[in-house]
């Protein structure tokens, strides 16, 4: 079973327990004789003596062959290591020290690190199945004093009852998935996503495939890629899972480094519970190890899961790419070398009507003036159009949109005095966004992509010192106060790799935008361009986690159609431009479909009757998004999604467009 040593720090290499049942004899042998399954609770553990501590333990003939405690979720979600060897089960009685090694999930303790208890038992326990007693708590080992509050100091009384138990075979092919709990290194104390997922294949109890990700806040696992390890590096056998495996992974910080596991743990039922050592290398600018001691929890699966690595590439370098020089702006939805033809389209009969709706959108006039301030005629008289209410996260952007297509600076400076307001704390609209104090991260990605948008556009028309004190606020992004979760801490960092998964409408916004923010800045001379530069490098994964795990190949988000609309058209496919333009990375060109799908999901699953587009059937939450032609989720389906096509696509785009949606978008005074 387990090792009774005292632990070593967070707890040696000693138990490995299950929460339903136990095997320590050879795979799929029967239960010995006199073998029984407890069912143990320890009463007034967790909550300040209101919830037990529930134990699930194997015995035969008076031995603990393991155990296993859980909170039943009063303290977090996972399986806890039991270790009851010093309390063997004596002439009907067992006395004697218990260690409960508490294995954190992703949220809960705050330190991420495993707490460690050590008991002292005394009970009866008879050959009629039934057990009472008392505990004592002998010692916490923890670093979190928020763990403190959350369970007993003192003891209080065991009851039990036994059944008997049999352990099912294992199947000669599995795979087991281990759950590495508070592994990754580094980073601010908020980081959530710390558990390292090791994915072992075993033929007979020999490793034949290795694999690891990481686990993302809806317990999923992301980011999988296959690692070496020797076929003899870990071992299956009797039901115990044991040995060494380095796996490649970053820190918290963004630096390369070399996970090695030491593992111990055992297969018990579906599950897998143990406890790891871990030495973290780290290979950046100043290379360090570490050295700690944790716990994981798991399941086996039937049959070997082999990891292969796509080699696929994500973006085609854009033929004669030029970089932008430094201070070059604009750089992100076009460059400056498109301006002169950008200017042209301008002063077309349809660019003449977008330009004039943009005018009265942004002060609900001729957009010569911030909203509510004194203003000029009427641009487009008779043409009802949306009119500004206040301003908005896109207001910057739209003053520098006039700024590149008339040349003239006061539109750069009304830019500016917009980008000052929202320094000082003006919200938009709709309130939930602003550069300042955001409604949480889902809003301070867009706030902070936009506005970096209106930074890029406007930047040739400010005076030095106001392109670097707003270039300053987009590079050093830091919203919201460190409250011990992700959800308080909204600096760039923290958006740029995102507070949710991809599968949450969440990520998308979040991560989008803070690739508008890096890529506006990189290379100027007031931000930390080393900084920037690792940034940018986890940007570049979070997009392509967005792609994948959200959206996959043909354009289905896992949250459903209205949700995925904010997760892709309000900023996001916007950024994959961004990209193309200041990286030169085309992310639509390519052999993968995913990017492009993101727009052409809309037409391919709408009819379109009496000038109304009908997308059927509509998934999951925020139906009223669909084809939305309003608001922060009217996203631009077309608009957008043209750019994030390819040119044969742009031209089927433009014809349904024309075709079915053109007119009806004229007579609501909607031009394009």
């Amino acid at each position: 079973m387990c090792d009774t040593t005292p632990p070593r720090a967070a707890g040696a290499l000693v138990c490995a327990a299950v929460a339903l049942a136990a095997a320590f004899g050879s795979a799929g042998a029967p239960a010995a004789a006199g073998e029984r399954r407890w069912d143990i609770r320890l009463d007034g553990f967790f909550q300040k003596g209101g919830r037990p501590l529930l134990v699930t333990a194997r015995e035969r003939d008076g031995q603990w062959v393991a155990a296993v405690g859980s909170s039943g979720r009063q303290f977090n979600g996972s399986n806890y290591c039991m270790d009851m060897s010093g309390v063997p089960i004596t002439g009907g009685k067992l006395k004697g020290t218990a260690t409960l090694h508490m294995t954190p999930d992703l949220w809960i303790p705050p330190d991420h690190k495993v707490c460690t208890v050590v008991f002292d038992l005394d009970a009866t326990a008879g050959a009629d199945g039934q057990m009472r007693g008392a505990y004592k708590v002998k010692a916490i080992h923890t670093t979190d004093a928020s763990t403190l509050g959350k369970i007993s100091s003192k003891g209080g009384e065991i009851v039990g009852s036994a059944r008997p138990a049999e352990e099912p075979a294992l199947p000669a092919q599995l795979t087991l998935k281990l759950n590495m709990q508070g592994a990754v290194i580094g980073g601010k104390p908020s980081f959530l996503d710390r558990c390292i997922v090791l994915l072992l294949g075993f033929e007979k109890g020999k490793l034949v495939s290795s694999a690891a990700g990481l686990m993302s806040k809806k317990r999923e696992t992301y980011g999988e890629a296959p690692f070496p390890a020797d076929a003899g590096a870990v071992s299956l056998a009797d039901g115990r899972v044991r040995g060494t495996c380095s796996v490649p992974r970053k820190t918290a910080d963004l630096e390369p480094a070399a996970y090695a596991f030491e593992l111990d743990g055992r297969v018990l039922d579906k599950l897998v519970v143990g406890t790891y050592r871990l030495t973290v290398t780290t290979a950046g600018e100043k290379p360090a190890k570490v050295t700690l001691d944790g716990a994981f929890d798991g399941e086996w699966s039937e049959g070997v899961v082999r990891v292969e690595k796509d080699d696929r590439p994500w973006y085609a370098p854009v033929k004669g790419f030029e970089p932008p020089k430094p201070g070059e702006h604009p750089r992100l939805l076009f460059r400056k070398a498109d301006v002169e033809a950008l200017k042209k389209k301008a002063a077309t009969p349809a660019g003449k009507e977008i330009l004039a709706r943009l005018r009265r959108t942004l002060n609900g006039a001729d957009g010569e003036s911030l909203p509510g301030e004194a203003t000029g005629p009427v641009a487009g008289k008779g043409s009802p159009g949306p009119v500004a209410k206040g301003l908005t996260i896109g207001h910057v952007a739209g003053y520098g949109m006039l700024y590149q297509v008339t040349g003239d600076r006061k539109f750069a400076d009304l830019g500016r005095r917009a980008f000052e307001k929202a320094l000082a704390g003006a919200r938009d609209v709709d309130s939930r966004y602003a550069f300042k104090n955001p409604g949480g991260a889902l809003r301070a990605g867009p706030a902070l992509g936009w506005h970096a948008v209106g930074f890029d556009l406007c930047y040739d028309g400010w005076a030095p010192a106001d392109r670097e004190k707003i270039g300053r606020a987009i590079a050093e992004y830091n919203e919201g106060r460190e409250r011990g979760d992700a959800k308080g801490v909204l600096d760039l960092q923290t958006l740029t790799q995102g507070t949710m998964p991809p599968g949450s409408n969440h990520f998308g916004m979040q991560v989008g935008g803070a690739a508008m923010a890096l890529l506006a800045v990189t290379g100027e001379r007031f931000v930390d361009q080393k900084q920037i530069d690792k940034l940018l490098v986890a940007s570049e994964t979070s997009m392509m986690r967005n792609l994948t795990e959200g959206f996959g190949d043909g354009g289905f988000f896992a949250e459903g159609d209205g949700t995925g609309s904010m997760s892709s058209q309000i900023i996001f496919v916007s950024a994959l431009q961004a990209w193309k333009n200041a990286m030169g990375r085309d992310y639509i060109n390519v052999d993968r479909p995913n990017a492009r799908m993101m727009t052409l999901k809309w037409t391919y699953l709408t009819l379109v009757s009496n000038g109304r587009p009908d997308f059927w059937p509509i998934r999951g939450a925020y139906g009223h998004n669909v084809w939305a032609r309003r608001g922060k989720s009217g996203a631009g389906y077309f608009g957008v999604g043209l750019g994030g096509v390819t040119q044969p696509q742009q031209a089927a785009l433009k014809w349904y467009y024309e075709r079915f949606l053109l007119q009806a978008d004229r007579d609501a005074g909607y031009p394009y």
